[in-house]
């Protein structure tokens, strides 16, 4: 079974792929492709919107087998922003575009899988370690709501 966990930004989109062997989880993508950056010549939401739904279809076409996403979503506070808001745009789009291809996705908060803003990248790392490149904390987000998942499902 594949898990996709994602992690968006108003910079970028991370994600992992997880995939559960026996009592092991499998870190598909951790040596290859797992950062999505904005084009530079894409400002307004609309265009990244659009870039976005479109590199997702591309992930989950690539990546055939793929039986749930999660997607870790923002923690919000009193602090609500254009940033978060953007992200959030990001994932509903993701949420959208796995709905087309008929495929589970769901939304986690930190403490829906077991971690917090401190203790996210040791959590990821214990898992199958870091990516060689761009470690970061919505690296490790992408991996744990993956991870979490995967350990829940049988």
């Amino acid at each position: 079974m594949k898990v996709l966990g994602v992690r968006c930004s108003t910079k970028e989109i991370r994600y992992a792929i997880l995939e559960k062997k026996g009592n092991n989880i499998v870190f598909i993508n951790k040596d290859s492709e797992n950062r999505l950056i904005f084009p530079q010549n894409i400002q307004e939401i609309e265009e990244k919107l659009k870039w976005c739904k479109t590199e997702i279809n591309r992930i989950l076409r690539q990546n055939e087998g793929i039986s749930y996403v999660v997607i870790k979503v923002n923690e919000y506070t009193r602090g609500e922003n254009l940033a978060k808001r953007e992200g959030a745009y990001m994932d509903g789009v993701v949420m959208l575009t796995t709905h087309e291809h008929n495929i589970a996705v769901s939304k986690k908060l930190y403490n829906q899988i077991e971690a917090n803003s401190s203790n996210i990248l040791k959590l990821a790392e214990s898992i199958n370690g870091r990516t060689d490149k761009y470690w970061n904390k919505g690296m490790a987000d992408a991996i744990q709501c993956a991870a979490f998942t995967l350990r829940g499902m049988k």
